[in-house]
């Protein structure tokens, strides 16, 4: 055979289908390496008042659960008097974070009257600061889901001041959706937080689009 009757290598059929498998292939791993893992963030109001919205809290969690990748580290929390971390953990795609039981209290939980955002929001903030000291280095992508800010014994049910602190704290490296406030509390969050980037207060209505798909979309980027 002589070397005249050698194909180049640019002419062979075989030799484009490769290359161009190639080159998908890292396309695809070269978005999927995109991908930004983040913290992501769920505290759930468990008060008797909020029992109501227990379906929108369950829709709420799943469409979270939704946008979960196993990049993401998952830390769940449950308030109404008092706060209790439930889960605290990277995620996996066979990971059950029992969204039917989103809006039931842990024992110990709503045994006296109130609803304590302001613990809530400081619970959310130091656990957040906890993983950042062991090495999380992902944006925040922070849900909180309230019906009512209700009064606690001794305490009031929310310090204007503290509030905007807490949810500055949370936001330096992330974002946080507040979605459920009665009309009260909503106007008082939106008076409250008006100069704070980076949070968003939204509807049972809005959860999805105003809340989840925005607080996700922004924390991956």
């Amino acid at each position: 055979m002589t070397s005249s009757s050698v194909q180049p290598i640019y002419r062979s059929p075989a030799a484009w289908v490769i290359a161009l498998l190639a080159i998908g292939l890292a396309f695809q791993m070269f978005g999927y390496t995109r991908i930004q893992g983040v913290l992501s963030v769920f505290f759930g109001d468990t008060s008797q008042s909020n029992q109501i919205n227990r379906a929108e809290v369950t829709k709420i969690c799943r469409h979270r659960q939704e946008q979960l990748i196993e990049k993401d580290l998952v830390i769940d929390g449950k308030f109404a008097d008092r706060v209790q971390i439930v889960n605290n953990a990277n995620y996996t795609s066979n990971q059950n974070l029992d969204c039917d039981r989103a809006a039931t209290a842990p024992p110990g939980i709503g045994k006296e009257p109130g609803t304590d955002l302001i613990a809530a929001l400081s619970s959310m903030d130091e656990v957040i600061q906890h993983q950042r000291v062991l090495g999380a280095s992902g944006k925040v992508a922070a849900i909180l889901v309230i019906q009512a800010a209700e009064p606690t014994t001794g305490k009031k049910a929310i310090d204007s001041a503290t509030l905007s602190v807490l949810v500055q704290k949370i936001t330096k490296e992330g974002f946080l959706t507040i979605i459920g406030p009665e009309t009260v509390l909503q106007g008082q969050l939106n008076r409250t937080l008006a100069k704070v980037p980076n949070v968003k207060v939204c509807s049972f209505v809005q959860a999805k689009e105003c809340g989840i798909d925005w607080v996700f979309d922004r924390a991956r980027k």
